[in-house]
């Protein structure tokens, strides 16, 4: 091909694993993918404080039009994740031994799951106390415990 000459695309699209001695190419289907599912959580969470499901923040106004957007959006949005985290697991399978995987695995998931669990369970713990949950919202923040936020003016429990 000359510098001149535009290089041919192809509309076709390939969904098989690349071989052994893969060259690292981005699949830019994947990425587009998960860019919109994350996309999508934005209008699933807004919609969650319109419906009359139960949620960390309400509104006293609820919409008919938003009800079903949060479960139509459960249908695809998180087994997608899923599926994507498959697909990127099966490649790395590819590539490395199963024991080093399996440990790029804990590191990067249990470390952080652990480190939440032991920061952040024990405050939800004591917060739920009736006696510490009155003490903390008379001295630091009115009504936040238990964390149920509403839309209103007015901050209820």
């Amino acid at each position: 091909m000359d510098k001149g000459a535009l290089p041919e695309f192809s509309a076709e699209l390939s969904l098989e694993l690349p071989p052994q001695g893969h060259d690292g190419a981005r699949f830019h289907f994947m990425d587009v993918a998960r860019a919109l599912f994350m996309v999508l959580g934005i209008p699933f969470h807004v919609a969650l404080a319109y419906t009359s499901a139960p949620w960390i923040i309400s509104s006293p106004d609820h919409s008919l039009l938003l009800e079903p957007l949060p479960s139509m959006l459960s249908v695809f949005r998180i087994p997608g994740f899923f599926l994507i985290g498959g697909f990127f697991a099966a490649l790395m399978l590819e590539r490395r031994a199963p024991f080093d995987w399996l440990k790029g695995r804990v590191t990067r998931l249990a470390v952080p799951l652990l480190t939440g669990i032991f920061n952040f369970c024990p405050m939800r713990i004591l917060s739920s106390f009736k006696p510490l949950n009155s003490l903390i919202c008379a001295t630091v923040t009115p009504n936040l415990f238990p964390m149920r936020i509403s839309a209103s003016p007015r901050f209820t429990s």
